[in-house]
C-alpha cells in the first residue's frame, strides 16, 4: 500500500502499526525535540545493509530522487526527506482542511549494525476555501502542549485555592487542548512507528 503526498518531497509511509491510544509517547533528544533514534545490531556487512536500505527506499517511495536528499555509499548513509497526508476534512460552508506531516530520516549503515534517526517532524495544516492558508507547527510543540495539559489537570483538581466553578472551567479548557491534538499525535506516532517497523523488517 502506498500513500502519496504532493510532489514537494514525497515520501510514503506504510505498514503502520496499531498503537495504544492511551500509552503512546514520543522520544525526546537532549534539546527536548521529538526524535526517534536507535542502533540495531545485524549480521550483515555495511555494503549489504546499504544496498538493502536503498532497495527499501525504492520500494516504499514514489520516486527515489525526490525523497533522497543526501547519500554516500562509501560512508554507508542515506538521508531522506518526505511526508504524508494525515487527515482531510471538507465542510461545504467552510472549505477543505488538510493535515500533512513532514520528516527527515537518516539511515547510517556500518558492518554488523545500522542506525536510523527520524527528526524535524512537523505538521502543516492547509485550508482551502475562501482563499488558501498554510500553518506549520513543529511536532515537539504540539506534543509539549498535549503533555502539559494532561499534567496540569490533576494539579487543577487538587488546587484548594480554586472554586469548583473555576476548576470546571479550567479542566474543560485543558481537555479541549488534549482533544484538539490527540488525533494528530496518534496518527503521527502510528505512521512513524510503522515506518520504523517496515525498515527493520527489511534489514532483519
Amino acid at each position: 500500500m502506498k500513500r502519496k503526498l504532493i510532489p514537494l518531497i514525497i515520501f510514503i509511509i506504510l505498514l503502520a502499526t496499531i498503537s495504544n491510544a492511551q500509552d503512546f509517547t514520543f522520544p525526546l533528544n537532549e534539546k527536548g525535540k521529538v526524535e526517534f533514534s536507535e542502533t540495531v545490531q545485524s549480521d550483515k556487512s555495511q555494503k549489504e545493509l546499504f544496498e538493502i536500505t536503498k532497495d527499501w527506499v525504492i520500494a516504499v517511495s514514489s520516486n527515489y530522487k525526490d525523497v533522497v536528499v543526501d547519500e554516500d555509499k562509501e560512508e554507508g548513509y542515506i538521508t531522506l526527506k518526505g511526508g504524508m497526508q494525515l487527515s482531510y476534512s471538507f465542510n461545504p460552508f467552510a472549505g477543505q482542511f488538510y493535515n500533512n506531516m513532514s520528516l527527515v530520516m537518516k539511515i547510517k549503515c556500518s558492518d554488523n549494525q545500522y542506525t536510523y534517526t527520524i527528526r524535524n517532524i512537523s505538521i502543516t495544516t492547509t485550508y482551502v476555501g475562501y482563499g488558501m492558508n498554510n500553518t506549520t507547527c513543529d511536532l515537539s510543540e504540539i506534543n509539549k502542549k498535549y503533555d502539559d495539559a494532561k499534567s496540569e489537570i490533576p494539579l487543577v483538581q487538587n488546587n484548594p485555592d480554586l472554586s469548583k466553578k473555576a476548576k470546571k472551567k479550567k479542566i474543560e479548557e485543558l481537555e479541549e487542548i488534549i482533544d484538539d491534538n490527540k488525533e494528530t499525535l496518534e496518527k503521527v506516532h502510528e505512521n512513524v512507528t510503522g515506518l520504523i517497523k517496515s525498515l527493520k523488517d527489511e534489514l532483519e
